[in-house]
């Protein structure tokens, strides 16, 4: 399980994003395609807590403030599931496609060696 803690603000990107609130989760499913960052964010800025599925070798996930942001290495329905701060359940399912050319995982130059992926903002 990961979690990420309310910090200061994060600015918007073209990221494919999923935006958890109380009683919604938009969009419940989304396409993407290997290779692209997947972000989680809390409408409301409050702790995230997420599980996913059995594949880890199938994607990298790094927290940070109020969202999570996931790595996608293969093809393939991925699901997941969590809880807000507030106790509220959410899941859905992220649906991957094959790259349509060859993909790398981001990493900066502040990664701890030890990682195998460090998205920063």
């Amino acid at each position: 399980m990961l979690a990420a803690h309310p910090g200061p603000g994060v600015e918007a990107d073209d990221r494919p994003t999923i935006t958890l609130s109380q009683h919604n989760i938009d969009p419940v499913t989304i396409e993407v395609h290997v290779g692209e960052i997947v972000t989680w964010r809390s409408a409301t800025g409050d702790r995230i807590e997420l599980r996913f599925d059995l594949h880890p070798s199938a994607h990298e996930v790094v927290a940070q403030a109020n969202e999570v942001k996931g790595f996608f290495r293969r093809a393939g329905e991925h699901t997941y599931s969590g809880r807000l701060k507030d106790g509220q359940s959410f899941g859905g399912v992220v649906r991957v496609r094959e790259p349509s050319e060859s993909v790398t995982p981001p990493v900066t130059d502040n990664c701890d060696p030890s990682r195998t992926l460090c998205i920063m903002p």
